[in-house]
């Protein structure tokens, strides 16, 4: 037993020289071959020579001599070169026995003879080694590996060669990367390419607001003053001119009010901004799982109850500042956000960061060395630790300059939407674009008729770089760079015509910092895509194991989507037959609406009111609505609708807003599925019973199957045949059982309906208003313009206080809205 664990070896080198003694101590060595671990890596410790020997020389035919691998079990040595190179990043998640020696030896033996001969020497007393402390393990076949560098086609490429004794000889093979590994490369650098080129294509239009022109039903009247003492007067409402800054129409309509002046106003039309989550079409759908997913995980929305409320109202700072200064607990939370989402963005992106501007790393070694013997690289995309820290470093500081201005401009949203914007209106033309791609090849053949059949194959050949031209010149990030060149070289004209409000140098420095979060999504993408094939390797490698697990992921998979479908399929049912009910108020404006051209035609909004309904009689319980409409959240304008709102775009989509149909399921009466919390509640407990029971099927194969030597493929079939046993019970046996269909006849829901449609609320953001001022005596005006200054007219209360003393944007005060002089009557 002392024997095995501590073996001293005595090596003789004949080379006509005197015998030269190298030993080793080898008891963790020997440990590790008589276990099951089927990788073995030993470092042989070189570093106590003065002098470089042969075999650590730059020139030596071997590359990293000092690292040497025992692999046992069949195609195991196919996995080093996952290992080394091309997962050398993620070594330590490939799950696989294996084992790091680090084992201490004397270089006094290797002074006297060639590099190729120190390998042949410690290769031929590691298998010597392996197949005596090896005999009463598992495997049969021992094998000895080292690395080398080949030459191919002047390239060099990294080999791994292992050699096995059989029949008290040695027998060795070179075990290289074939083309399939190439081709994965390509696949995953190529797609990482397009992925960062056309990343502007997988934003959503859907994100960006729309604005949709309200008319009121009843007349809608408000007084309105234009003064910088807001303090003299009682006022509803004060509105800073910075507020108003992107409402033109409105303030093209201030400027014609003189100041200190009540104005009573009507309002013909209202502009309002409403986002596209806000809505919901008859095409969409009410409830969406991957939308669910999304609100809890992604964007966590923080609900306003009843314990959050005076937190989000209130100031961090109380009053203790000037009204400017306070910053409301709401922001704070949105910034939070904010900066965990971005954390989130960058996450999977540091490790790649980081391994670039690492010094030393696998790749760059081999690199040298395949340059060392004057060969070709063709393998590394690695620009090198000084160029990769540089790039790194400024990708960085970028992205945290956009992360500092989403936090500190509200607006900092719409100016970056206005540069993916640009692209987004060139979107309608990518079928003219194809169209003309397709006329000039076929023009090519009607024109020239059988002159352009010799052309054909030059076009064929030069398909391929035709076909990479045409997708990098088309794609969003380039048209986008090309654009904010061309404005920031002095085309104003183009950028007026693309309706750009932000200056070139802006413009420019906004898409420089966007760029740089594609970047960084580019880069967290391509790591997670060497995640994936960890993954899939992982699989493979743990074939046995991973059957039953694969078995078990399909099931929850396949238990998940069929509870999905089903909340969803309730929930959009009735949203359906809802959809249908409020569209039948507002029929006729909407097909008279959506008859005209599309010249004429614009985005409108209904109010579906009290006058709708005059032929049903329906008691509001002594609601009371508030007269006043108008409000100010976030530093912008809102306006308050009181009943039902329909919209309409100009493609002809109609939309409700979705808070009325989240109300809707609150309804009491049969066929209503109910509030969503509580199916999603009753949904994760079914979903609960069922893991429970895929646990203890998981838990039986694992047991049973090992003991009785089941195959890997019958313990997947058979876990996955009776893991659907409950799908089964409840599509066939148990559906529908607890659900009616809803009646839109009866009085019950004609009650409830009509009421929550007459007494729905909501406040919208407004974009732009038009007003007209009211004819007044002219005995009254003057009367009032007189006695401006007395106390009974300061103490008269106004709806809407235009305050001009607060700074705009520009530092002037005066935004769009500059009071005018009166004169003294």
């Amino acid at each position: 037993m002392i024997c095995l664990l501590i073996v001293m070896l005595t090596l003789t080198v004949g080379s006509g020289m005197e015998s030269i003694n190298c030993t080793f101590s080898t008891n963790s060595l020997v440990e590790a071959i008589k276990s099951t671990t089927k990788i073995i890596q030993i470092d042989l410790d070189l570093r106590s020579s003065e002098q470089l020997t042969p075999i650590q020389s730059p020139n030596a035919t071997s590359f990293s001599p000092s690292r040497w691998f025992i692999v046992r079990g069949e195609r195991t040595n196919r996995l080093l070169l996952l290992f080394y190179f091309y997962y050398g990043y993620f070594e330590p998640y490939i799950i696989v026995p294996r084992e790091n020696i680090n084992m201490p030896m004397s270089t006094t033996c290797f002074q006297n003879i060639t590099s190729d001969e120190s390998v042949v020497m410690i290769r031929k007393n590691l298998l010597y080694m392996t197949d005596s402390a090896g005999r009463d393990t598992a495997f049969k076949e021992n094998e000895v590996c080292s690395m080398f560098i080949k030459e191919s086609g002047g390239f060099g490429i990294l080999i791994f060669r292992c050699c096995k004794s059989v029949e008290k000889d040695i027998t060795c093979y070179d075990v290289e990367e074939d083309s399939w590994i190439w081709t994965l490369r390509v696949f995953v650098m190529t797609f990482s390419i397009l992925l960062f080129l056309y990343f502007p294509k997988f934003i959503p239009v859907n994100l960006g607001p729309k604005t949709f022109k309200f008319r009121p039903r009843n007349k809608l009247e408000m007084s309105i003053l234009k003064t910088k003492e807001q303090s003299t007067y009682k006022s509803k409402l004060i509105i800073p001119v910075a507020t108003m800054k992107h409402m033109s129409t409105f303030c093209d309509h201030l400027q014609n009010l003189q100041t200190g002046i009540i104005f009573n106003t009507e309002v013909q039309s209202i502009d309002l901004l409403i986002q596209r989550g806000q809505i919901i079409s008859e095409t969409d759908k009410a409830v969406s799982f991957r939308q669910l997913l999304y609100d809890l995980f992604i964007r966590f929305k923080i609900r306003h109850v009843d314990i959050f409320q005076v937190c989000c109202s209130a100031s961090i700072f109380g009053n203790k500042f000037d009204n400017n200064n306070i910053v409301p607990w709401h922001r704070c939370l949105r910034r939070v956000r904010t900066i965990i989402i971005y954390m989130c963005i960058l996450l999977p992106a540091l490790p790649l960061m980081f391994i670039l501007c690492l010094p030393n790393t696998n790749i760059i070694n081999l690199g040298m060395a395949i340059r060392s013997r004057g060969l070709l690289e063709a393998h590394s995309f690695h620009l090198g630790p000084f160029v990769g820290q540089i790039l790194t470093g400024f990708v960085f500081v970028v992205y945290l300059l956009h992360v500092i201005m989403v936090l500190s401009m509200d607006s900092f949203q719409n100016e970056l939407f206005e540069v993916i914007g640009i692209y987004e209106k060139d979107t309608t033309k990518v079928v003219t674009e194809k169209g003309h791609v397709t006329r000039a090849l076929m023009s090519l053949f009607t024109k020239y008729g059988l002159l352009a059949v010799p052309v054909l194959p030059i076009l064929i050949m030069l398909s391929p770089i035709l076909i990479i031209l045409y997708v990098v010149v088309t794609a969003p990030v380039i048209k986008i760079l090309i654009r904010q060149f061309t404005k920031l070289c002095g085309f104003h004209k183009l950028s007026s015509m693309m309706g750009s409000k932000c200056g070139p140098k802006l413009s420019l420095f906004l898409f420089i910092s966007l760029l740089s979060v594609f970047v960084i999504l580019t880069i967290g993408i391509n790591f997670l895509l060497h995640c994936l094939c960890v993954i899939i390797v992982n699989v493979l490698i743990n074939w046995y194991f991973a059957m039953s697990l694969i078995s078990i992921v399909v099931l929850i998979v396949v238990y998940v989507r069929d509870s999905a479908k089903r909340l969803e399929g309730q929930y959009n049912n009735y949203f359906k037959a809802i959809f249908k009910e409020i569209m039948a108020f507002k029929t006729d404006q909407i097909t008279l609406e959506a008859n005209k051209s599309v010249l004429n035609q614009s985005a409108m909004a209904f109010q579906v009111t009290e006058q709708d309904v005059m032929d049903v009689e329906i008691q509001l319980n002594g609601t009371k609505i508030n007269p006043f409409k108008w409000d100010i959240k976030h530093d912008c304008l809102r306006f308050k609708t009181s009943g039902v709102v329909l919209f309409l775009d100009k493609r002809d989509v109609p939309y409700i807003p979705k808070r009325l149909f989240e109300e809707m399921t609150y309804m009491d009466c049969p066929g209503c599925p109910g509030p969503l919390i509580n199916s999603l509640c009753q949904s994760f407990k079914d979903l609960g019973g069922i893991g429970i029971f895929l646990l203890f099927l998981f838990l039986l194969v694992m047991s049973y199957g090992e003991a009785l030597s089941v195959t890997p493929t019958t313990r997947f079939f058979a876990t996955l045949a009776t893991g659907l046993v409950p799908l089964l019970l409840r599509s066939f046996f148990f559906s529908g059982g607890n659900t009616s269909s809803l009646n839109t006849t009866t009085l019950r829901f004609k009650n409830h309906f009509l009421h929550t449609l007459l007494t729905f609320e909501k406040r919208w953001k407004v974009s732009d208003c038009q007003i007209s001022v009211l004819e007044e005596p002219f005995a009254f005006s003057l009367w009032k313009k007189a006695s401006r200054d007395t106390v009974e007219t300061k103490s008269e209360e106004v709806d809407i206080i235009i305050d001009t003393s607060f700074k705009s944007s520009n530092g002037d005060g005066s935004c769009c809205c500059s009071p005018i002089k009166v004169e003294d009557v």
